[in-house]
């Protein structure tokens, strides 16, 4: 495979994904009132977030572990783990309910909808640390499609959304059962077998308590700072909910979902170069430790760019491929919205904008959380997003109950500005102090040397 555009198979899995999520929106656009459309909004923006922590950032991690293979149990535990609590913790909203919602049945069916993208979520992190992103495209687009096609089939049959949605779980459910599970069993089949060829005494020393440590030393980070993530975008449309209409929480909604087809697509390039970063991080860790500015050769890297340079190459190309989209969505946003999602939702102009902007910036800071990530730069992405999410819910509680939509696009914006400004300092800042540690470590040129 060519991995120059490896990255379109995971463009084209994540794709699928949203564009499963945006044709459910536009569909109950369409064909119901904007309430309807509002309390879907509403559900997602609860959901959603809990989910970020029982995922655990499991896939992140497993695309840029060495040793995947050896601690493959302890990522399975985890996962195990992680989705019985968000189970237990989902099984009271399901009967109690949240306000504005009714009944928590719609809360729960998308809670279902989440733990089976969880299990297949899984199971895609092995085929990122493997390269297989064909594969791993082919996966997701299955199980969205054939999600999408049953929902969309009973909403219109029988017009009862949790139906739809707990019909479109069970198709997302055998496709992961036909596509996911064989590839799980053929990994844990090799690893078996390189465990037997490698001893147990090597094996044992690697997959024991302290890796399970270590697995929860990043990955519980990584949680929050993917919930802290969802939690900036989810938090516009809960206060909406609270200090304004289901209508605007629709349009909101809605709004969102187009506009966020560039920030989609940012993160699937920027996913495609993880374990590039990885490596690139390694082997910049070793010629620091060796007092040489220059990347040695790494054994295990197919890559040789450093990491400062595979970060603006990545950045460089997330502003040139999104910002042209962006500027058109802007521009003619409006009309072009109500064309799709018809005339039963009102889409500020203001709105439009501020979103767009915010796409923009969201974008770029995809890349630099993809490199924290690799990086192992876990304390700054919690800094980070924390920030942007206090900057937002801040601005989201003086402007959403004064201007509504536009107040909620606008504290969106003022989240992004936040995040993508802390990126940038920070590692900034992390470059020019390793640029003076590798001089201090460099020894002293003889006399007469001549630098090449």
């Amino acid at each position: 495979m060519n991995r120059r555009h490896s990255w379109l198979f995971l463009m084209a899995g994540s794709l699928s994904l949203a564009g499963s999520q945006w044709l459910t929106l536009w569909l109950l656009a369409r064909t119901a009132p904007p309430d309807i459309v509002g309390r879907y909004g509403l559900a997602l923006g609860w959901v959603l977030p809990a989910s970020a922590l029982a995922a655990l950032q499991l896939r992140a991690l497993m695309a840029t572990d060495p040793h995947l293979g050896a601690r493959l149990p302890e990522y399975l535990r985890l996962r195990l783990l992680a989705l019985g609590v968000f189970a237990l913790v989902l099984a009271p909203l399901f009967w109690i309910g949240l306000p504005r919602l009714g009944s928590g049945a719609l809360l729960g069916a998308i809670g279902i909808n989440r733990l089976v993208e969880l299990c297949s979520d899984f199971v895609d992190g092995l085929r990122h640390r493997d390269r297989s992103y064909l594969t791993l495209g082919f996966s997701q687009c299955c199980r969205s499609g054939a999600g999408f096609a049953v929902f969309a089939l009973i909403w219109l049959s029988a017009r009862s959304l949790v139906s739809a949605i707990l019909a479109a779980t069970f198709m997302a459910l055998c496709s992961a059962m036909l596509v996911d599970l064989p590839s799980l069993r053929r990994f844990w089949a090799a690893r078996s077998q390189a465990v037997g060829k490698e001893g147990k005494t090597v094996v044992g020393a690697i997959a024991t308590a302290a890796d399970l440590r270590g697995v929860l030393r990043f990955a519980v980070p990584l949680a929050l700072v993917q919930f802290l993530n969802l939690g900036v975008i989810a938090l516009p449309r809960l206060l909406l909910g609270a200090f304004s209409s289901l209508e605007a929480v629709a349009s909101f909604t809605c709004l969102a979902a187009v506009l966020s087809v560039a920030s989609l697509l940012a993160s699937a390039y920027a996913a495609s170069l993880a374990p590039d970063f990885a490596e690139a991080f390694r082997a910049e860790n070793t010629t620091n430790a060796l007092g040489s500015g220059r990347p040695i050769p790494n054994l295990r890297s197919r890559s040789m760019v450093p990491a400062r340079d595979l970060l603006r190459r990545a950045a460089r190309n997330v502003s040139l491929g999104s910002l042209p989209l962006i500027a058109m969505l802007a521009i003619g946003g409006e009309p072009a919205l109500r064309m799709l999602y018809g005339t039963r939702i009102a889409f500020p102009q203001g709105a439009i904008v501020l979103t767009a902007l915010f796409a923009a910036l969201w974008s770029l800071a995809a890349v630099f959380g993809t490199a924290a990530t690799a990086a192992r730069r876990i304390g700054l992405q919690l800094w980070a997003f924390g920030l942007a999410l206090v900057s937002g819910a801040a601005a989201g509680a003086f402007l959403v109950p004064a201007h509504g939509v536009v107040g909620a696009a606008a504290s969106l914006l003022v989240s992004a500005i936040v995040l993508l400004s802390i990126y940038l300092f920070s590692f900034r800042r992390f470059w020019l102090a390793q640029g003076r540690e590798a001089r201090n470590l460099l020894p002293d040129a003889p006399y007469g040397a001549v630098a090449d």
